[in-house]
């Protein structure tokens, strides 16, 4: 024992400082939970495991592009059930397991989906494959699957490639991209291909480099982020390198980070730049799965029953059990709340063809690479207010439908967090943005503003007790957290049910077109007021929404705080997109868009909110729990008394993990 422990300090290396500390380069396993979490981890996850036995649909293998996501999941988790009877497995490998690898889609590397799942099985069990299922692999990668593979960035979903978008305006495909490299890269050291080693090394360089540096260009995307997660947990679990294997943690971490900056009682409490119609609700989209696996234990369950027997988890059953990946302490940490609240976080994001060309704009300094998204995420005990300030085009155009510009998340009774959601315009559900609106945040206050539309409206669970007072309305969200809605220049209010929803209800402000209007939201806790009663006499009394100019109002909230907003008038800007007449594509293509509304304005207590000098993460407002200076490459992370800084080497890409006492300030 003592020389194992003379060998580990041996093995450590002090470099640097960080707020005044010595750090401490730490191999990544070194930063993980202890093993009473891991005990409980293992729980959590055999809850999930053997609640069914997994099935998986041939029908859907041959008839649905998509299948592969939804086909080897449920196979290999019943592959791992199994592991302790050979003969089992050996069966369920040469049955349906043979029925996916020949199948028409689920066995075809045209759709990316395919592809974590199948690397997964394949480097999992290849020394029990029969030789057919390994030779058929092999010659489907040299038929078509390279070329698949490495297709053309910006031409990576078929479906908005020609004949049906004439242009290739595909604007969505980052988690193909990563679903198609990272496997890519696995089977090309696995065949020894050297072309194709150089491609896929080149990749994963790039996009490390990217993530550390500029972030990602499909983030808090309830839906989508496990189809990013799991091909690195695929890459993360059969990859040789151990460079590469941390760079792969890395990756893990950092998509983790985004998990535990958006966490509320069990599920993602966010704007949502991959919005689904349904994205609000409880255990809808990929992440809720991989939260409760991680950042629960005895101290923190969620409000909802640990009854997950109708809960659909195709998504990721089948990769969690087969990962020796663990996020970093600290970010379970911060997902449970272990700093000092509140805390405000800004977060900036790149334009999204950021991954155009393998990540060759990684630094986050051109024009395919600038800052585009803008996320105010306040932090408070029972609730999470978070908005996006975007550059994102009109949202009833195609491919650029699916956005949601914020949400309100309260801690809930008994079904995890409850979530306010709204929108405006034409825009009926929580796909897509309105042109018209504008939105902007300081603190616990968020005001939507529009122009030449005539409705704004929010739409929240109908058991939420609400009152009218003249124009305002009151709810008492539950668990101390209440709110008002406070509308200027409104003509009409009215109430009536979700269309979309039966357990909601929505509440609409009209206005005038042509007319500035808006909808200002605060929030208040019993902390702060002693009561609900309290709440509502000190709005009455002490919030104003005032006129400041032209086009300008001002909110003074019961705190006293001021949020001053401009909405700011149209201006096109430039699209890069990769158009179908280059032959081969260089992404060249420019197109003129009319966005949908510039990011408005906005003043913090008189002092200007300046967007474009965010960073990809940093605390605006309380305990320095996170920090990511846009084009540094590090990513720095505080909370429960601990910290870590994760380092990407702008040369090779490689990374590092170092510790240092957590004293935030």
């Amino acid at each position: 024992m003592e020389k194992k422990m003379a060998a580990f300090f041996a093995g450590l290396v002090f470099i640097f400082c960080c707020y005044g500390q010595q750090l401490i380069n730490v191999d990544p396993v070194l930063v993980r939970p202890d093993s009473l979490w891991e005990k409980g981890f293992q729980n959590r996850l055999n809850k999930f495991l053997y609640k069914e036995v997994y099935k998986v649909s041939l029908y859907d293998a041959n008839s649905d592009q998509d299948a592969g996501k939804r086909a080897w999941p449920p196979l290999l988790a019943e592959l791992y059930k199994a592991k302790d009877n050979p003969g089992k497995v050996n069966n369920l490998i040469h049955t349906i397991g043979d029925s996916l690898i020949h199948s028409k889609w689920a066995g075809n590397f045209y759709k990316p989906f395919t592809m974590p799942g199948y690397s997964m099985y394949y480097f999992q069990y290849k020394d029990r494959l029969p030789a057919s299922q390994l030779a058929y692999t092999r010659k489907h990668l040299y038929d078509k699957g390279w070329e698949y593979l490495m297709r053309n960035d910006g031409y990576m979903d078929p479906i908005y490639l020609p004949p049906n978008f004439p242009q290739g305006t595909e604007f969505n495909s980052e988690n193909f991209n990563w679903m198609a490299r990272m496997s890519g890269y696995l089977f090309a050291h696995e065949f020894n291909d050297t072309e194709k080693i150089k491609y896929f090394d080149n990749y994963i360089r790039n996009w490390i480099r990217a993530l550390y540096n500029a972030g990602r260009v499909e983030w808090n995307s309830n839906n989508y982020w496990s189809h990013v997660f799991n091909p690195l947990l695929s890459l993360h679990t059969n990859v040789k390198d151990p460079e590469v294997k941390k760079m792969a943690n890395a990756g893990l971490d950092w998509l983790v980070t985004e998990a535990a900056l958006h966490y509320l009682d069990g599920f993602f409490a966010a704007g949502d730049v991959r919005a689904k119609a349904g994205s609000y609700k409880p255990f809808a989209g990929s992440v809720w799965g991989y939260n409760y696996l991680y950042f629960t234990d005895s101290l923190h369950m969620p409000s909802y029953k640990e009854d997950f027997s109708d809960k659909e988890l195709k998504d990721f059953i089948g990769f969690a059990p087969y990962s020796n990946y663990r996020p970093a302490r600290v970010l379970i940490d911060i997902a449970q709340r272990k700093f000092k609240l509140p805390v405000e976080v800004h977060s900036a994001k790149p334009f999204y063809h950021l991954d155009n060309d393998n990540y060759a704009d990684w630094k986050g300094n051109t024009a395919r690479s600038r800052k585009f998204e803008f996320e105010t995420n306040y932090m408070d005990e029972n609730y999470a207010l978070v908005s996006l300030a975007s550059n994102r085009p009109d949202g009833r155009i195609g491919t650029y439908s699916e956005e949601s510009l914020w949400r309100l998340s309260v801690k809930g009774i008994d079904n995890g967090s409850r979530q306010v959601i709204g929108n405006s315009g034409e825009m009926s559900t929580m796909a897509g943005r309105w042109p018209y609106e504008e939105i902007a945040q300081y603190r616990n206050v968020m005001i939507r503003l529009v122009k030449n539309t005539d409705n704004i409206w929010i739409a929240m669970p109908k058991e939420i007790a609400t009152e009218y007072v003249n124009n305002k309305l009151f709810a008492d969200m539950g668990n101390g957290v209440y709110t008002v809605y406070i509308p200027y220049n409104c003509t009409e209010i009215n109430d009536s049910a979700f269309k979309y929803d039966s357990t909601y209800h929505t509440y609409t402000w009209k206005f005038e077109k042509g007319k500035l209007g808006a909808l200002a939201l605060e929030v208040g806790t019993l902390k702060q007021f002693g009561s609900y009663a309290q709440f509502k006499q000190q709005v009455i009394k002490n919030s104003t929404i005032k006129s400041k100019g032209a086009d300008i109002l001002n909110y003074r909230s019961t705190s006293g705080n001021e949020l001053k907003v401009k909405y700011m008038p149209f201006t096109t800007y430039k699209l890069y997109i990769p158009l179908a007449k280059d032959n081969p594509p260089h992404h060249k293509g420019v197109q003129e868009v009319n966005p949908a509304g510039v990011t408005a304005k906005v003043w913090g207590n008189g002092k200007l909110i300046e967007y474009q000098k965010w960073n990809a993460y940093e605390v605006d407002f309380g305990d320095k729990i996170v920090h990511q200076r846009w084009g540094s490459g590090i990513m720095t992370l505080q909370a429960g008394g601990s910290g870590l800084k994760i380092s990407v080497n702008p040369v090779n890409g490689h990374v590092s993990y170092h510790t240092f006492a957590s004293e935030i300030k």
